[in-house]
């Protein structure tokens, strides 16, 4: 797209406009948003414009429009935008723009696609669409460049949207990536390792409006610093869709030794992630959140049968939910997804994770909550978690 014909971006969102006396605050968290994330690229200003929200360029050189398409991409809220031209309201300003737009494109059908905000111009969209697409051809057919007429199947379409003010002229529609706002929902915290699953939950909560506190168990020195280490690339990744991130990280080593001597084989991965729940509640009571999230796809692993996932739910305090955004997907389905975002060839490298020592042969698929419970009175399960959160690190990634 060329730089001259580019006056702004048009954004267009989806659920926002079912949200009745709520409004309002959506569209200014999607305004603030787009601010925040635009922030170091030239813009004037973003403001709420009749159902839609424009962001008012100038002077940007056609070189510099991946980089907005970049930003814009990862806000959520966005159902879809278009970098556009804008003229005022009088037919002839209409059609001189839109005869600009094309004058210099290689097509052989067009259509012209209308929409108004407002309804009381003195011409309806199907008599706009009419006469502006009159002009074009008229113009080409001057140049002895004919063009068809095609509404069914063009090789170009130039939107045209009326509103009080301006109109908007525009070539292509942009697919944002849909959802809530960011940060619109609440906090929660996500529990995050270096593989696969569970940026994939975190971002999809992201998608829903929720703020995301990460919170990663590890088990150094007995392992090396490489899931860390990936761990904070990983939130890198998911930090450029929310804005900015908080990340805990929290060493269970002692912990994991006081499993190894008082807990059988087949239940020490439950009881791993059992310990792991108890100190994401603590981390949530001290951040205010709302919820956990898990990376759990249910029967993909040992520890996500539908009895585990229950033994391991009992630790969380009976106010706080485990949001569990995975569950119903299947191993091709969130690859795919980790594709998309961003953090598939993070998750993809090799680390030893803190829970490689813990896992036996034969792990107990079906746990008992009695014998879970039996068997962690001797743990000071409360005493280890405090210990634990008492000695972690907190990064913040902006």
């Amino acid at each position: 797209m060329d730089g001259k014909f580019i006056d702004g971006i048009l954004v267009h969102y989806g659920e926002i406009a079912l949200k009745g006396k709520n409004r309002s605050f959506f569209e200014e968290k999607l305004v603030d948003n787009l601010r925040s994330s635009l922030e170091g690229l030239s813009f004037e200003k973003v403001k709420r414009l009749h159902g839609r929200i424009f962001v008012e360029l100038s002077c940007v050189p056609a070189s510099d429009i991946p980089n907005y398409r970049e930003r814009m991409d990862r806000v959520f809220g966005i159902a879809n935008y278009a970098f556009v031209k804008t003229c005022s309201r009088d037919l002839e300003s209409i059609k001189r723009t839109a005869w600009e737009m094309v004058e210099a494109e290689g097509f052989d059908s067009f259509k012209i696609e209308a929409r108004r905000a407002d309804k009381g111009f003195h011409l309806n969209s199907i008599e706009l669409n009419e006469r502006v697409g009159a002009e074009v051809q008229d113009r080409f057919n001057e140049r002895g460049d004919p063009k068809e007429v095609d509404l069914e199947g063009p090789d170009l379409t130039l939107f045209l949207e009326l509103t009080n003010e301006r109109v908007f002229l525009y070539k292509e529609k942009i697919n944002g990536p849909g959802g809530m706002p960011g940060s619109t929902a609440g906090k929660v915290v996500g529990l995050i390792s270096a593989g696969i699953d569970s940026p994939v939950a975190a971002w999809q909560m992201m998608k829903r409006g929720a703020k995301v506190i990460f919170a990663h168990f590890h088990s150094y020195p007995r392992t090396d610093r490489a899931s860390q280490d990936n761990v904070r690339e990983l939130v890198e990744v998911l930090s450029s869709w929310q804005g900015s991130s908080k990340l805990y990280l929290v060493n269970i080593r002692a912990i994991q030794r006081r499993i190894i001597i008082d807990v059988p084989k087949r239940l020490r991965i439950i009881f791993y992630r059992r310990i792991m729940l108890k100190a994401a509640d603590k981390i949530a009571e001290r951040e205010e959140a709302k919820g956990l999230v898990t990376g759990d796809s249910l029967a993909q692993v040992s520890s996500q049968t539908l009895e585990n996932l229950r033994a391991t739910n009992e630790t969380v305090s009976p106010s706080l939910p485990v949001y569990r955004p995975n569950i119903g997907m299947d191993k091709r389905e969130i690859e795919s997804r980790a594709r998309e975002i961003g953090t598939y060839e993070i998750s993809s490298r090799s680390s030893r994770d803190c829970c490689v020592y813990m896992r036996p042969e034969h792990p107990e698929t079906k746990a008992s909550l009695g014998e879970i419970r039996e068997a962690e009175k001797s743990l000071q399960v409360g005493e280890l978690t405090s210990e634990a959160l008492a000695d972690s690190a907190v990064e913040q990634f902006d």
